[in-house]
């Protein structure tokens, strides 16, 4: 029900989780059974592949977005005011961006024939058959690195060290005053320790997001990188990407944790 700034971003958050969990999970599984024997047709695969990528990269730069938002709100206060930067305008962009920078899964993945069954029918698989050559495959999953988890993660920790720079300061300002006046905690201190919850909360997500999803990306990366001739074992692949997964169901454990209502009624 609270319109604030961060319950915005949270919101969205959640829904990308549930996204990822009732339909990027759901699908995957979906492979796992079909495996070489795939029979959904290629708009099916195509689009498949396209909002699996839609909700990794959503959550991404919503995340990102959060933090630019955290880091105007703290450190630029005046300028967000004349930038006119709205949760809600910064979401929509979060969500077109992923739109956009998920479209070459439409020209990547298509469904192929990779052999024939010993009773004449035709062995089918959705897979990554877009490229012509290596070096495409190479280029597009580092680019995909990239605006995932590298140019994000350089973006969100400039932005929470400028943060965490700025509350620290202002921390310490309010204590000096209160330790001077022998006064109890005032607004002030209030403020502060709500912004200060805020950033832990935002860190915590980002900090999971980062350690869940950066072996998935290194993994693949070593795997493609070596044209497929590196073996890297199927437990590992198997890891990679649970631990990825593993993400959003870590997500709504730490809303709960930072929730100041919620901790209060469960106290009760």
């Amino acid at each position: 029900r609270s319109a604030s700034r961060v319950n915005i971003f949270i919101i969205n958050l959640a829904v990308g989780d549930l996204t990822v969990l009732s339909f990027t999970m759901t699908t995957e599984l979906l492979f796992v059974v079909l495996n070489q024997s795939w029979t959904l047709g290629n708009v099916v695969c195509k689009a498949v592949l396209y909002i699996q990528i839609i909700t990794l990269a959503s959550t991404t730069f919503i995340l990102t977005a959060m933090s630019v938002d955290r880091y105007l709100a703290i450190c630029r206060p005046l300028k967000i005011n004349s930038l006119n930067f709205s949760p809600r305008k910064m979401i929509i962009l979060s969500w077109t961006l992923a739109l956009v920078f998920a479209s070459p899964q439409l020209f990547i993945f298509k469904q192929s024939v990779e052999g024939v069954y010993p009773d004449g029918r035709l062995k089918l698989e959705c897979a990554s058959k877009g490229y012509t050559e290596w070096w495409q495959r190479k280029m597009y999953f580092t680019f995909m690195t990239a605006y995932i988890l590298l140019i994000p993660c350089f973006v969100i920790s400039f932005c929470y060290i400028n943060v965490a720079r700025i509350v620290w300061r202002q921390t310490n300002i309010v204590h000096l005053k209160q330790v001077k006046n022998n006064s109890k905690l005032q607004s002030g201190g209030g403020e502060c320790g709500a912004k200060l919850k805020t950033i832990k909360m935002s860190l915590s997500i980002i900090c999971v997001f980062v350690v869940c999803w950066t072996p998935y990306f290194v993994v693949h990366l070593v795997y493609i990188w070596s044209e497929y001739t590196y073996k890297i074992p199927k437990w590992l692949f198997a890891c990679a990407d649970t631990t990825a997964f593993l993400n959003s169901a870590l997500n709504p454990i730490i809303y709960g944790f930072f929730n100041v209502k919620f901790r209060k009624r469960k106290s009760n």
